[in-house]
This record gives structure tokens, sequence and C-alpha cells, in this order.
């Protein structure tokens, strides 16, 4: 069943990727679906309880990070901003809601500050490349080519547990010993 759940889930991550590179938005259908994917896998992975503390965490988290992007372009421009009008698309706030059913709050952190630096780069080479280009990035196209690529790394070399912080602790574990 969790096969047959993650096939539809890279399914819909593709056309999310097609359509937010293509026309900078999404399918409300789209994201509707992927939420329901979503939150069934976690609920045969993990349960009720843990998946309600998980989303719990994981959008305290996210609503942290849109209030400083908030406060931060609201500080710099002198005046109060609303982000989705001009920074980010509604979409893209979509996309970061739905995905908190998937992960557990490590790995939702480690998703997001990886596949964020993955976008800023990727841009970055298209701002280099395309000599007019749209100042608006796709961010939920490109967060979602790192979710499929996890999902394919989780099906043919890594074993990834999108719900327990276990795996990564054990990663950074050594890494914090040697810091301290």
């Amino acid at each position: 069943m969790i096969g047959l759940i993650d096939l539809c889930t890279v399914m819909l991550l593709t056309i999310i990727v097609i359509q937010d590179l293509l026309t900078r938005s999404i399918a409300k259908w789209i994201v509707f679906s992927l939420a329901i994917l979503l939150i069934s896998r976690s609920l045969i992975t993990t349960g009720l309880e843990t998946l309600g503390i998980n989303i719990s965490l994981n959008l305290i988290f996210i609503f942290f990070q849109l209030l400083c992007i908030s406060i931060y372009f609201s500080l710099r421009k002198r005046k109060v901003v609303n982000i989705v009008d001009h920074y980010l698309g509604l979409g893209d706030i979509a996309f970061l809601l739905i995905i908190c059913a998937l992960f557990s709050p490590l790995n939702l952190l480690m998703y997001y500050i990886g596949s964020t630096f993955f976008a800023l780069f990727v841009y970055g080479i298209y701002i280099v490349v395309k000599e007019k280009s749209d100042k608006s990035i796709p961010l939920a196209g490109i967060m979602s080519i790192v979710l499929v690529m996890l999902f394919v790394l989780k099906y043919t070399f890594i074993d990834i547990d999108f719900q327990s912080d276990e795996k990564v602790m054990s990663m950074l574990e050594p890494w914090m010993i040697s810091i301290l």
C-alpha cells in the first residue's frame, strides 16, 4: 500500500514540477490530492498520535519561517509587506504546509534547508544562463524535484524513513560530539 501511495505521490510531484516551472502555479486538485496522499501515508506508517505531533511541530516551524520572511521584507521595505503578493506564491506556501504531513520535525528541517539551498543554486544558474529572467523562483517545483529524488533514493539505494528522526540523529551525533 505504501509503495502505491509513494508512486502516486511521485506522479503528483512531477506534475507540480512541470506546472510550477511552466506557469508558476499549481492546480488546486493537485494540492488536495497530494495532501490526502501524504496524510494517508503518515497515518499508515506512524499512527494518528505521532502524525498529530509531527504536523503540529512542523507547522510551527513553517509558520515561524513565513513570519521571519515577512518581517525581513517588511523591515527592508520599511512598510508592512504581504509576502504572498511579491515573494511567495500560494502554491509554494500550500506545498510547504502539505509536506508537514510527510516528515518528522528533524527530517523536515533537513529537507527544508537542503531543498531551499538547492532551489537558490538552480535559480542562480538559471539567471546566469538566461539573459532575461523571471524574478519569481518556482520554489514548490524545485522542492518537488528534491522530494522526487528522495523517493527514488528510498527505493533504490538508501532506506530513508521520512517519519523517524533516528537516522538523522545518528548521522549528526558524531558531528555534534566533535563540536563540543
